[in-house]
């Protein structure tokens, strides 16, 4: 009988050795829909990405920390990634195959005094906001770095918002769903005075960029990414969200 026992708890060990999920710690950005510490289940993005690794047994611990500070503390490498489009991968870090999610940047401008403009160079000499140590599509840049579009840095997207309404920007670059979330927010007397240009200006993907030394988590994430449709998780919680907010 002993042996029977001691067999079985072999047993009972083993499995329990064999279901213990990895734990992979990421810091992200607050950056509400996607990823944020108030929001429900840690924002869209994170949900999406939490669901895709637990079919590769793989557990997330996030940190929620301000864009500026994301980038300070991954350039010391204590965190196995983060999140961020294309042009904000910093030096140590690798973009994988396959996005979390989508992006779409848009102006947000004031509603008394839009802009005017069918190709980025009609906007030369407008103040437009940006968000602090954010990298932006290379078309954008260029006319920032020619200073032909006039860049105003700021850290707060919620703030930027706030500048375009009393006049003193005349847009702010930002993803499409985090300003409808920061709108929804704010009183009627600055939520009148804003608008969303219709324009999209470009769609971006959304990565878990890895550090060099966590290379070989790439393939996992790939497979992960390819069990899991990630973008309808993130529109799902997005009209969720908006559902429960118009309740």
């Amino acid at each position: 009988m002993g042996w029977k026992l001691f067999v079985f708890a072999v047993l009972l060990c083993t499995v329990s050795f064999q279901a213990r999920a990895e734990l992979w710690n990421i810091v992200v950005d607050e950056w509400p829909p996607y990823s944020c510490s108030k929001c429900p289940e840690g924002g869209a993005g994170v949900k999406a990405l939490k669901e895709a690794l637990r079919t590769v047994n793989v557990d997330l611990e996030v940190t929620y920390l301000p864009w500026v500070h994301v980038l300070r503390e991954v350039r010391t490498q204590k965190y196995l990634g983060y999140l961020a489009w294309p042009a904000s991968v910093t030096k140590g870090y690798l973009l994988p195959a396959q996005a979390v999610f989508e992006s779409k940047l848009i102006f947000v401008e004031n509603a008394t005094h839009p802009l005017e403009w069918s190709v980025l160079t009609d906007l030369k000499g407008k103040r437009i906001g940006l968000h602090e140590g954010s990298g932006y599509f290379n078309e954008f840049m260029d006319l920032v770095n020619k200073k032909v579009i006039i860049p105003v840095i700021n850290p707060s997207d919620n703030a930027r918002i706030l500048l375009v309404s009393q006049g003193k920007l005349d847009a702010a670059l930002l993803d499409e769903e985090n300003a409808k979330y920061y709108l929804e927010q704010m009183p009627d007397r600055f939520r009148s005075k804003i608008k969303i240009n219709e324009h999209i200006l470009k769609i971006e993907g959304i990565y878990l960029v890895i550090s060099e030394k966590n290379r070989d988590k790439i393939l996992v994430l790939e497979k992960a990414l390819k069990n899991v449709n990630t973008q309808k998780i993130v529109d799902d919680y997005i009209r969720k969200l908006q559902s429960m907010k118009n309740q």
